[in-house]
């Protein structure tokens, strides 16, 4: 399903891209336009290059709540201008917090991902103080994947992912992915 709403607001067209699954083998989804850009629940995977590649001239991006993978390149590549991604310092192996560093009164949004993408939504928050932490519970941790990453939504930008955090040995815990 793919909806797309445009419509004027202060003199620039809004796009809306929701729940969509893209698959461009030698390419990457290209946002280059000076409009704004909600790009949510989506699947991006498989591409020959970055997953989401955001040109440098192209303004308020919210790409949020997707799930990117498997892509050669970055799964968002954006150019300067953009909020810088965030920092995992640590994942509690008893608690589950996951905590880190970001800019005030961001938006975070934390995935798991098998490399340094965002293959599962884990949840999302504003950061209030640093370093900011996020109660993850057991639950959270089923499956198969072994790093948590992040992104961080800014002033109407969204950043790169975040490296990758590899997630310690929790107990009676294993990593999980949101079925795609």
């Amino acid at each position: 399903l793919l909806i797309y709403s445009l419509f004027l607001s202060f003199a620039l067209w809004i796009i809306c891209i929701y729940h969509t699954s893209y698959v461009i083998p030698h390419e990457s989804i290209k946002l280059d336009y000076d409009k704004t850009v909600f790009w949510t629940n989506n699947v991006v995977a498989n591409n020959g290059r970055d997953g989401i590649l955001v040109d440098v001239s192209s303004n308020n991006n919210v790409i949020s709540q997707n799930s990117i993978y498997d892509n050669v390149d970055k799964g968002i590549a954006i150019g300067s201008g953009s909020p810088n991604p965030p920092t995992i310092t640590s994942v509690d192996a008893v608690s589950y917090d996951i905590s880190g560093t970001a800019d005030l009164g961001a938006t975070l949004e934390l995935f798991f991902d098998d490399d340094n993408e965002g293959r599962s939504f884990l949840g999302s928050f504003t950061v209030f103080e640093l370093p900011w932490v996020y109660d993850a519970s057991a639950s959270d941790f089923t499956g198969a994947l072994t790093n948590v990453t992040a992104t961080q939504l800014s002033s109407g930008y969204t950043s790169e992912f975040s490296g990758p955090f590899t997630l310690p040995a929790l107990s009676n815990a294993f990593y999980s992915s949101r079925p795609t």
